[in-house]
């Protein structure tokens, strides 16, 4: 049997303790005593749910209130306690006269008052701020053991249904916030900043005080409103333990001390391993890749989860963070390690599930538990914010965005697709002004200024552009995005030795992926320029090295951009064979943003004749929009393009017109087609507008159609020749000549050019 408390006055102090009746002086002098006294302490766990109604209810407060005035006026004696802080109740309440008033009012309130408060408003009574253990063992901290630690903690302590943990990288953000930007060593002041403004009621300071011969761990338990210290605890590791297992003591420490209520007993006790991963090598590189996909690099994250599985090829959620990168194979793994993940992660697994199996809204719903259960994960309004993004519903993703910055007004993704939203919806100045404050940010990475270039782009602020593409590559210079991207503006200012430099250094890169994106871009420079022989054998090469670097044939574009070369050179069999070969080739891990170029593909099936399996191959599509619920402009596209080559013009114009053509995620072929339609048609107003929309979007997507973005030039000169504009046609048709003045012989168009531009100028 528990012992009694020796000490009557502290016993008698209790129920003024629980009801915030003590001042200063005698709530530290009781809390010494509840770290020596078992009896107290456990007196004061059991007294906290109706502790906590009497002070959320106004109806017994002010009950209490009244009886408290009568009983302090009438009480004398040593032992009588009058209260300081006016914020709870002005007088003390002898218990006896409390549980009278708690039981007649409970029994005449209409309303039915629950004793026990639930788990959310007790979760958010105990909010908690972990600060980052700093070790003072290894300053450098070179295994990056005192974020390890801290981590881990925050996901041992986020297990518990009785308290909310305020994320690591809120935590972070808080600190940059108020110039500290350096989160390893942070003085006891700027901590209780950081907690009072991440609305914390409690705040966890730790160190590492040795790593050798044995790892030594302290903390600190701070009430933040008063700035008194609950408790201490010193972990040390015994020969056989781990970080996970201190981690695992000094969580449960924690929470003995926080006084959670007894059902907080009654949660399983998890081990953080089980929810992570055994390996502290794995974790190292967990987290590392985790800040490199902060900063949207993501080659190196990649990198850094795979090194992760190389120590722990069961890490559940680094195979979750390889899925968002479409790596085969990697969500299937995340799914059959999920039960080794967290609660939170359970939630993200799950939503990954969902939208891979086209399921949008389950997605949705899943977030929104997750916000219920986490109500600060910031991550959840952004990504059901980009959802809304996808659909182009900018007006709810930018409310959503902004949704994430009120809960961390320093989330650099928020800032990020909320400039593109902005943008998108025709407002460059709010876009702007995103921007900048992502800049102001992350002013020392890449990302914001790629993300600035590209709204420069869309607006036609082309040399802006380029300065902030450059910029970005001064911060990292093998920055995939912003090297494409600036390659492209080059390639359409003509300069090829530069554009050709940008894609070099892609096509060198360790990562197959951009490598072979850069060996597509070197092949497009000669095809634009219409040297196609020079094309074909850069291309086979790219085919080659995909071969020798992936085991098998994995990069379907090169296919494409060949059947796009062979079909220019009036070879339809062979393109069609290409394009098939890229078909097969894409079919086994199909991406969203590459189904327009399904569409090309019915495309040369209807040109060549075989119209029956163009048709076949569209309802395959329109199977496949209708179960992902993905973007159906390519499937429109695929229906307008038969109904083009089938001479169904009207029906074409009526397919390809419904079409929105956006800068920059939509593709520069849709808009291109629909101007043959309307030239096709007659409607040469209309064509001209379609052409002159197709180059005036840069759309650095349309680099992979360059033939068709030359030949743009082409038919504007003809169709302005046509409607007597002779000054616009000379301008279209020198271009045209210019851009393919070192062609390989035989295009029948060059020729053409020629003859109508001198016909023009002898006229002018």
């Amino acid at each position: 049997m528990m012992n009694e408390c020796r000490d009557r006055r502290f016993e008698r102090m209790l129920h003024a303790y629980e009801l915030g009746l003590l001042d200063d002086i005698q709530r530290r002098e009781l809390e010494l005593h509840l770290m020596e006294c078992e009896a107290c302490l456990e007196n004061v766990k059991q007294f906290n749910p109706t502790a906590q109604l009497i002070n959320r209810d106004p109806d017994l407060r002010k009950a209490i209130e009244e009886i408290a005035e009568e009983q302090t006026a009438r009480a004398t004696g040593p032992d009588q306690f009058v209260s300081v802080k006016r914020r709870w109740l002005p007088k003390l309440v002898p218990t006896f006269a409390i549980a009278v008033i708690l039981f007649i009012l409970l029994l005449v309130k209409p309303w039915h008052v629950e004793i026990k408060m639930d788990e959310e408003a007790l979760a958010a009574e105990n909010r908690v701020a972990v600060m980052h253990f700093e070790n003072l063992g290894d300053p450098a901290d070179g295994q990056r053991l005192g974020e390890i630690i801290t981590n881990l903690l925050i996901t041992d302590l986020s297990e518990s249904h009785y308290m909310q943990v305020i994320s690591g990288q809120r935590i972070y953000d808080l600190l940059k916030l108020m110039g500290k930007s350096d989160s390893k060593k942070i003085d006891k002041d700027i901590a209780f900043k950081v907690a009072t403004r991440a609305r914390a009621r409690w705040l966890l300071m730790g160190s590492i005080l040795q790593v050798e011969p044995e790892v030594v761990i302290t903390s600190q338990l701070i009430e933040v409103a008063t700035g008194n210290s609950v408790a201490t605890q010193k972990i040390t590791a015994s020969r056989d333990e781990n970080i996970f297992s201190m981690v695992d003591k000094l969580s449960a420490e924690i929470k003995e001390d926080l006084i959670l209520p007894k059902a907080a007993r009654r949660e399983p006790e998890i081990k953080v391993a089980d929810v992570t991963t055994h390996s502290e090598k794995a974790y190292f590189y967990y987290l590392e890749g985790r800040d490199y996909c902060e900063k949207y690099y993501f080659i190196e994250a990649k990198q850094s989860f795979r090194k992760a599985l190389e120590y722990d090829s069961t890490f559940a959620m680094a195979y979750y963070e390889l899925s968002l990168f479409e790596v085969p194979g990697a969500l299937e793994n995340a799914l059959k390690y999920i039960d080794k993940v967290s609660e939170r992660e359970k939630y993200w697994i799950r939503y990954a599930k969902a939208t891979a199996a086209g399921d949008g809204n389950l997605g949705v719903e899943l977030l929104k538990e997750l916000l219920k259960r986490y109500p600060d994960e910031r991550n959840a309004y952004y990504i059901i914010g980009l959802g809304y993004h996808t659909q182009k519903k900018y007006d709810q993703s930018i409310q959503l965005f902004n949704k994430a910055l009120e809960l961390d007004s320093l989330y650099k993704p928020a800032y990020n697709l909320l400039a593109y939203g902005y943008s998108l919806s025709g407002d460059f100045e709010k876009a702007l002004a995103a921007i900048n404050q992502y800049i102001a940010i992350a002013p020392d990475e890449a990302n914001p200024y790629d993300s600035r270039g590209d709204i420069c782009v869309q607006y036609g602020k082309i040399d802006e552009a380029i300065e902030s593409y450059e910029k970005a590559l001064r911060i990292k210079p093998d920055y995939p995005e912003s090297l494409y991207k600036l390659g492209a503006l080059y390639f359409f200012k003509d300069e090829y030795a530069r554009a050709e430099s940008c894609f070099q250094v892609i096509a060198g890169m360790s990562d197959e992926s951009r490598a072979g994106n850069g060996r597509l871009y070197l092949a497009s420079v000669p095809m634009y320029q219409g040297k196609y022989g020079q094309a074909h054998r850069i291309l086979d090469d790219a085919i080659a090295a995909d071969r020798i670097a992936n085991g098998a044939e994995k990069y379907f574009l090169n296919r494409y951009v060949k059947a796009m070369i062979y079909e220019e050179q009036g070879n339809l069999s062979a393109a069609l064979k290409e394009a098939g070969t890229a078909i097969s080739i894409f079919s086994a891990g199909i991406q969203q943003n590459d189904h327009h170029l399904c569409a090309y593909y019915v495309q040369l099936l209807a040109e060549s004749g075989d119209t029956a399996s163009a048709w076949a191959k569209c309802r395959e599509y329109k199977d496949y929009v209708e179960k992902r619920k993905v973007d159906s402009s390519w499937y429109i596209c695929s229906r307008g393009v038969i109904e083009l080559a089938s001479g169904n013009l009207q029906a074409a114009i009526n397919e390809l017109s419904g079409l929105k053509v956006e800068w920059p995620s939509d593709y520069f072929n849709l808009g291109y087609m629909l101007g043959i339609a309307y030239m096709k048609a007659g409607y040469r107003d209309k064509a001209i507008k379609q052409f002159e929309d197709c180059l005036g979007r840069l759309d650095v997507n349309r680099i992979v159609w360059g033939i068709r973005a030359v030949k743009a030039y082409y038919y504007l000169g003809i169709l302005y020749e046509e409607s007597g504009e002779n000054e616009m046609a000379i301008n279209m048709y020198k271009e045209f000549l210019s851009i393919l003045q070192n062609a390989d012989p035989g295009i029948k168009e060059v020729d053409d050019a020629r003859v109508r531009l001198d016909r023009l100028t002898k006229k002018s």
